[in-house]
């Protein structure tokens, strides 16, 4: 029988943080991507919860989380990690980032090395945006005031290898909750990545085990890049999901769990 899923609040800077927590052990924070919330690792967390203590988080204006802001950096979210492990009481934890949540990972990592017991990127990288990037997140951010409905509706599908019918299900379970994320959440998350630093050097300095994992057909993140990351840590893994877009956890679910299972034993 499967742990109970318990969802609760903590108190971080006058806002309610969503969160929730399943199994006994040591501690795996799953740490979601833009315009995502916490349940987009239902399954990753039942698969994980039978051997460790899983928490997720909705990250400061997505889910049932409050926004803190108009500018959420990747600092501040990660100082709700930081809290969130106070709320549960651990002095440690294995940090495991989806894009967005990858650069959140990468800051906690940065301030609170200590803290990690090991760290994986899903779909995520360690360097700041470009000056073309920075141009591009800004003019989203122009985008999303005036219709957000339809940059969800453009941003959403290229997360996906979309040309598998497979995933139409989970582009349309996305979809919805990028839809119920606020216009201010939105911006705020726009607005703490495009102005984020370049971590690269805590990936070379880690003193903790590294996994990345990316997938064959991101378009949103070259392999290159993952692959050029994955030699400045001297102690990584790189894992390339074949055939699969930005989201492993939802793509190709059973392959993407076994890896992260495997490399979080091993650490």
């Amino acid at each position: 029988m499967l742990p109970i899923f318990m969802s609760k609040y903590f108190t971080y800077k006058n806002a309610n943080i969503h969160y929730s927590t399943k199994g006994k052990g040591a501690l795996i924070i799953l740490i979601h991507g833009f315009l995502e919330d916490l349940s987009i690792w239902s399954d990753t967390s039942k698969y994980l919860s039978n051997n460790y203590q899983v928490a997720l988080i909705d990250l400061p204006g997505h889910g049932k989380s409050d926004c803190l802001g108009y500018v959420h950096s990747m600092e501040l979210m990660a100082e709700t990690i930081l809290q969130l492990m106070k709320t549960l009481k651990k002095r440690k934890c294995h940090l495991v980032g989806h894009s967005m949540g990858g650069y959140v990972a990468l800051a906690f990592a940065e301030l609170h090395p200590d803290k990690v017991k090991s760290l994986s990127l899903v779909c995520s990288n360690a360097r700041a945006d470009k000056p073309e990037k920075k141009r591009e997140r800004t003019k989203a951010i122009q985008l999303v005031k005036t219709k957000k409905e339809l940059f969800v509706e453009i941003a959403v599908p290229e997360l996906f290898n979309y040309n598998l019918k497979t995933n139409l299900a989970g582009i349309k379970r996305i979809k919805k909750i990028a839809h119920k994320t606020s216009i201010q959440g939105t911006i705020a998350a726009i607005s703490g990545m495009r102005d984020r630093y370049e971590r690269e050097i805590v990936l070379k300095f880690a003193p903790y085990p590294v996994l990345i994992i990316g997938g064959e057909k991101d378009q949103i993140i070259p392999l290159e890049w993952l692959r050029e990351q994955a030699l400045i840590a001297e102690n990584c893994q790189l894992k390339i999901i074949p055939n699969i877009g930005h989201m492993p956890f939802i793509e190709s679910p059973l392959i993407f769990e076994s890896i992260l299972k495997r490399f979080i034993d091993q650490s």
